[in-house]
């Protein structure tokens, strides 16, 4: 194990969160995710091309496989100290395909346009991750994390209801892809900034070795860690696909309302617990959250009306704004120097992970025993895997300070 300083022995530059560079990198992420969310509406669009729905869910999907099998590849090469350069590579090559989008005709020519912009985002989106485990001191980690999923979930809530009116003024939505590569142009000025604020991101440079990477991918806490994150995030992506056709499949109406509720109760559970998480034990908050989520699951197969439906989205959206960042911030803080970027990279090919197969196995469930049977397995296996976690990290992992 690796002994963290304790935060009386830390320099205070150390304890400070919201730097130059952790603002900065916290508005290119935000732009990065805005350029994504404009991407929502392209089934429909590919769709209304001619293209079948599978040749349509093909094109779209490269991107995410162009994603899971980069980041793992590249995250051992990218730390703090160069992960600037990288970023302004992959934001240039993420310019490059947007501007594209409107000359790509034809399923082929958009499928290798996404895999071109897959490898972009990847290059881009790794760099940032890199770039802020170098901005967080470790005794604020969850309430980094929180920050970092606020911004990433914003423009999500924003980009949608901008897209189709905008769509119309500059004359489809494949100019409008290309128009939002405007969007990335204040990445180059914002890493002016973007340097690392604390001594651990700095510490370590140098390539990784592969013994060092197999030697920390042994160590039981980030590997459980890592995998128990896969399936939570397998279990939260079946919700997101096919909450819409459970509530259809029982009459009820307004259920494009369920992620609205959710996620505004995500955000403020993100900027209200943040603070909290880091004065407590991790793992208790991490088991917390899995039984409130585990009950949010089981309520949802009981629920027959919009009123019940968005009651439990709200309550949904809240054990989620608890468990992912504390899950982050405990690989973050479990992680030695060297090794944070690396981690918490191979955390979001977890997170990349799950929206494969939360899919792909809730579609074989709901085919066989329908939505409620797929939502009860999730609350089964939320649960498990969290006390699981709680049993393996209850006596690993360092008390908070003061306690």
């Amino acid at each position: 194990m690796h002994a963290a300083t304790p935060p009386s022995e830390q320099d205070p530059q150390d304890q400070k969160l919201w730097t130059a560079a952790f603002i900065s990198l916290n508005a290119v992420m935000f732009l990065a995710f805005c350029n994504m969310a404009v991407f929502f509406e392209l089934f429909r669009h590919l769709r209304a091309m001619a293209m079948s729905a599978e040749v349509a869910g093909l094109v779209i999907a490269v991107f995410s496989l162009s994603v899971l099998i980069v980041r793992p590849l590249i995250s051992p090469w990218l730390r703090p100290g160069n992960a600037r350069l990288w970023i302004a590579v992959g934001t240039a090559g993420d310019i490059l395909a947007l501007l594209l989008y409107p000359w790509a005709h034809g399923a082929l020519a958009l499928g290798l346009l996404r895999v071109f912009h897959g490898l972009a985002y990847v290059v881009m989106g790794t760099a940032g991750i890199a770039a802020l485990t170098g901005c967080i001191p470790p005794n604020k980690s969850g309430q980094a994390f929180g920050m970092i999923g606020v911004v990433t979930l914003l423009p999500y809530a924003v980009v949608p209801p901008l897209v189709d009116p905008v769509s119309k003024l500059v004359g489809g939505y494949m100019e409008l892809l290309a128009l939002t590569a405007l969007l990335m142009l204040p990445t180059f000025p914002l890493l002016i900034w973007a340097k690392p604020t604390h001594s651990h991101g700095a510490s370590g440079e140098g390539r990784l070795r592969l013994k060092e990477i197999a030697a920390n991918l042994k160590d039981l806490r980030i590997s459980s860690l890592l995998v128990a994150y896969l399936f939570l995030i397998a279990c939260f992506s079946a919700v997101f696909y096919f909450v819409e056709g459970f509530a259809r499949s029982r009459g009820i109406a307004g259920a494009g309302l369920f992620f609205t509720f959710a996620t505004l109760a995500e955000i403020a559970a993100r900027l209200l617990l943040g603070p909290w998480t880091d004065r407590t034990s991790k793992p208790a908050v991490m088991l917390l959250a899995g039984l409130w989520l585990s009950a949010c699951l089981l309520a949802l197969t009981l629920t027959h009306g919009e009123v019940s439906l968005l009651l439990v989205a709200t309550a949904y959206g809240l054990g989620w704004g608890l468990l992912m960042p504390v899950v982050n911030a405990m690989v973050f803080e479990l992680s030695p120097p060297r090794l944070r970027a690396l981690n918490t990279n191979l955390a979001m090919e977890s997170f990349q992970g799950g929206f494969m197969l939360g899919p792909l196995l809730g579609g074989v469930l709901i085919g066989g025993v329908g939505f409620g049977a797929l939502f009860l397995a999730c609350a089964g296996l939320c649960l498990a895997v969290t006390l699981a976690l709680w049993l393996i990290l209850r006596h690993r992992y360092p008390r908070p300070a003061g306690t």
